[in-house]
């Protein structure tokens, strides 16, 4: 009904459309603006219904699973687990859809709401517009209709319009009301799919929870060899392979397309490898020189070794995806699908590894790794893929095979022979005594690894016997679901060694650079050194030491870093691997610590923290310390070397990111153990007031701090007077920053005083600066000459610049001399003690040799008033007698 409703619909729109002709242009526009709209409404309409029928589906989907979890719950708790009950729970858990299509229905739903709300709201303004009709027609007709047209066709056009925009308005309302219909819609199948998922999900962790436990076979006994021995029959037998051949060319009749592309791909494949074997050899020769090493070759050495041993598995997986997904061939033909399918990624694995462990592979010239552990490791691995290959092979087969005694039987005995191989390799790798460890093992003694090699040595080959135990009790299934995770496990292993060894010969690499920059800059500042002028200079010397980058801490903090994060690579991804096997962890859920008050959708309600917030919190802390005291390593390996920064802009960076990483962890502890701002606003403004008065310097000195490294008015290695201080800035801490003075004495100045009090920076864009040296001369000398000897000697003296120009004046008239000031510039504050001095001596020289005269101050005595009775004569010399 609705489909022919929507039928009738379209064909009105369509002659309404056809109608149009020789009408005038308005009118047109306006018939097809509601033509659309009526489309529009259609369309939303149609929508509607769509996602009002797949809400009832998720509900009923949401029903199901709520009633099957309801009835497992019944069934578990009367009648205890059984093999037939667990097959039936493994099957309801593998068809269980909890995270298939959630992400991207979430992102579905949220484009299509903002879309809807943008067009909810272009309606909206268009309704504005259309409050009022008769104005807007008026507007319209006086506007866009032509009024040389006759009365009586104005009018017919008119009265039209006056239909159309009636029509329109009431189409408006109707979208604008499906419109909103359409966005509460929306919103409730979204609110039931998030049910449907939470039930799921609740039903899953139940599942994962009961179904390890559940035997899915009989034990192994004398009857499991008669079940063997048919299953083997059912593998070996020739009929069953000539089938398999037939089908494999019915396959290849029927798809030539995909069959040529292998082929194609093969081809390309087999062609490359001679070319890939010349390109790991001159890779082979060039890292073997210093002058031609390079990180990127160790990466094309790993995409030439991947294209050797890509051919095989890449024809094992494409043939075995045409049989198994040929829905036309025999069931045993589609199981030897399966079994290559699944073999090509086992088979790939192995031989990247084998070849990477080769003599002159990348394992022994670009990792350096010791011979004897990559002789070892190529040997494991080259008996055991002649086993772990089959086994896989024979374990998928079976497993695809609709005769699931073949997988209870066959399967099994694959899967302990494989757990028997993993067994020994593992025990053969890390034998203490002659494995991989046992360098490390001699070398270290103390070590957590070697005081407890008894323990860890016998669990890595009790857990693929655990697994044997499990198949063999029955729990086949349980066993296959272990070996699985166990496999993804050992993988995730060999590619974290894999980045770790990259990381280490990048790092390798990066200290030979950083190496070669700390000789330049030894040298540099060697060269300084020998052009040190005479003793007295103003500028104090930072130690050398500060100046050239520590590559022994940057190594130790990059290699710290580097293990926390495989580390925790490791952790996060055997979380992801076994969290469907291990769910006993949720009771650290349970065991509640206390509770703290939230607010959610305003509404207030207790919220336990337990002991998984706890234990987060904890990694959260070591996570915070462990990145903010590594933190200026990484920054130099990763960016710094890259980019011309001076050592005063490396040290803000690495300070302010220090605090906001210090920012960062405190929040997400605060987070997890309960903490939020609603709870410790009062405390914080309590706190501020108490602090503000109290340690008021204080906090004014830490908040200068951060202000100094934002702004950066001065930057280690700055030259600096601050009141009666002056010295060279040698380090900006948060309280405090320290100079070096001219005595070579380090002093603390608060931060404060930078920011408040008056500063000189000698060195904050330029290092030139001006000297201001007075000179006089006796009265009576010829003045020109004066200037030009004094401007003579000025240009002379080696430590004063030419640019800019050097300036002799006459200030005044003194007492007794012609007073002249002679203004220098030197490109060092260093020069300036340096310059004056050998000025003066120059100056005196040549003042002396041009017979110029400095003169000492001259005294006029004048005598206003004498004694009367005073005998003048009794002044002279007394006159010998006749």
């Amino acid at each position: 009904r609705r489909q022919q409703e929507a039928k009738d619909m379209q064909a009105a729109l369509s002659q309404a459309e056809k109608e149009l002709s020789g009408k005038h242009p308005l009118i047109q526009a306006l018939t097809r603006e509601n033509i659309q709209y009526s489309r529009d409404l259609q369309g939303i309409t149609t929508k509607i219904e769509n996602y009002t029928e797949q809400k009832n589906k998720v509900e009923t989907k949401a029903g199901e699973i709520d009633n099957d979890f309801k009835s497992a719950e019944k069934k578990i708790s009367l009648a205890g687990l059984s093999p037939a009950l667990g097959k039936i729970l493994r099957e309801q858990r593998r068809n269980l859809a909890i995270q298939d299509q959630s992400t991207l229905q979430s992102e579905t739903i949220e484009n299509e709401t903002a879309l809807t709300s943008l067009e909810q709201f272009k309606i909206e303004d268009k309704q504005k517009q259309l409050n009022d009709i008769d104005a807007g027609l008026q507007e319209i007709m006086e506007q866009q209709v032509d009024h040389k047209l006759p009365v009586e066709q104005r009018m017919m056009i008119q009265a039209e319009l006056r239909v159309l925009l009636n029509s329109q308005k009431e189409l408006l309302n109707k979208l604008a009301m499906t419109y909103t219909t359409y966005l509460r819609t929306l919103g409730d199948f979204d609110f039931a799919r998030q049910q449907m998922l939470s039930q799921a999900n609740k039903f899953a962790t139940y599942l994962d929870e009961n179904l390890l436990w559940v035997k899915s076979s009989d034990p192994v006994s004398i009857s499991y060899i008669a079940g063997l021995f048919h299953s083997a029959k059912w593998l070996l037998s020739p009929l069953n392979w000539i089938a398999v051949i037939k089908d494999t060319l019915k396959v290849t009749i029927h798809n030539p397309f995909f069959i040529l592309i292998g082929i194609l791909i093969l081809v390309l494949l087999l062609l490359g490898k001679k070319r890939a074997k010349q390109h790991l050899t001159a890779i082979s020769v060039k890292v073997e020189k210093i002058y031609t090493d390079n990180f990127n070759y160790t990466l094309q050495a790993l995409a030439y070794t991947l294209m050797l041993i890509l051919p095989i598995p890449l024809f094992s997986y494409y043939l075995g995806w045409l049989l198994s997904s040929n829905i036309h061939v025999a069931d045993f033909t589609r199981a030897i699908g399966k079994g290559l399918q699944s073999t090509a990624i086992p088979l790939l694995i192995l031989q990247f590894f084998y070849r990477l462990f080769a003599d002159e592979g990348i394992a022994r010239k670009h990792f350096q790794w010791q011979k004897n552990n990559v002789s070892l490791l190529r040997k494991q691995i080259a008996w055991a893929r002649f086993f772990v290959v089959p086994t896989v092979f024979i374990i998928s087969s079976t497993a695809a095979s609709k005769a699931s005694m073949h997988s209870d039987n066959l399967g099994r005995l694959a899967l302990i022979i494989g757990m028997i191989v993993l067994a020994v390799f593992g025990g053969r790798l890390l034998n203490p005594n002659r494995g991989l460890l046992q360098s490390y093992i001699n070398s270290n003694p103390e070590s957590w690894v070697t005081k407890l090699r008894y323990i860890w040595y016998p669990a890595v080959i009790c857990i693929p016997v655990v697994i044997i135990g499990f198949a063999v009790a029955g729990y086949y299934l349980s066993a296959l679901e272990l070996e699985q995770k166990l496999i993804i496990t050992l993988r995730l292993i060999f590619l974290t060694i894999i980045i770790h060894a990259l990381v280490f010969r990048w790092l390798t690499l990066v200290n030979r650079q950083l190496a070669i920059k700390n000789a330049r800059q030894k040298r540099k500042a060697a060269e300084l050194t020998e052009k040190q002028p005479a003793p007295g200079g103003e500028d104090p010397v930072l130690p050398v030491d500060e100046q050239l980058i520590d590559i022994p801490k940057i190594n130790a903090q990059t290699i710290k870093l580097l293990n926390v994060f495989i580390g925790f690579t490791l952790v996060i991804g055997f979380g992801m691997i076994w969290k469907n096997i291990l769910p006993a962890f949720s009771f650290l859920d349970r065991i509640e610590l206390w509770q703290h008050l939230v607010n959610v959708d305003n509404q207030e309600s207790y919220q336990p923290v337990t002991l998984t917030n706890l234990m987060l919190a904890g990694l959260y802390i070591f996570i915070a310390v462990v990145s903010v005291r590594n933190f200026s390593g990484v920054m130099e390996l990763l960016v710094f070397r890259r980019l011309s920064i001076e050592a005063g802009g490396r040290y803000a960076v690495n300070q302010l990111a220090k605090y906001i990483l210090v920012a960062i962890g405190f929040i997400s502890v605060a987070n997890e153990l309960g903490g939020s701002w609603s709870q410790v606003q009062w405390l914080v403004a309590a706190l501020s007031v108490g602090l503000g008065f109290g340690l008021q310097e204080i906090f004014a000195n830490l908040v200068s701090g951060i202000i100094l490294l934002f702004e950066r008015p001065i930057r280690v290695g700055d030259t600096v007077t601050i009141g009666n201080v002056s010295g060279k800035v040698s380090r900006i801490q948060m309280r405090a920053t320290t100079l070096i003075d001219w005595d070579a004495k380090e002093l603390i100045v608060p931060n404060k005083t930078f920011i408040t009090s008056q500063l000189v920076n000698w060195t904050l864009t330029d290092t030139v600066t001006r000297v201001v040296i007075p000179i006089s001369i006796a009265y009576g000398s010829d003045i020109e000459l004066a200037l030009k000897v004094m401007i003579d000697t000025v240009r002379s003296t080696p430590l004063i610049l030419a640019e800019p120009a050097p300036s002799v004046m006459i200030d005044g008239f003194g007492e007794s001399s012609l007073n002249f000031s002679i203004r220098i510039f030197v490109s060092e504050l260093s020069n300036r003690l340096p310059a004056t001095h050998d000025l003066h001596i120059r100056l005196e020289k040549a003042l002396r040799e041009n017979k110029i005269e400095i003169p000492y101050p001259q005294r006029d005595i004048h005598v206003r008033s004498v004694m009367h009775n005073f005998d003048l004569s009794s002044l002279s010399p007394e006159k010998s007698p006749g």
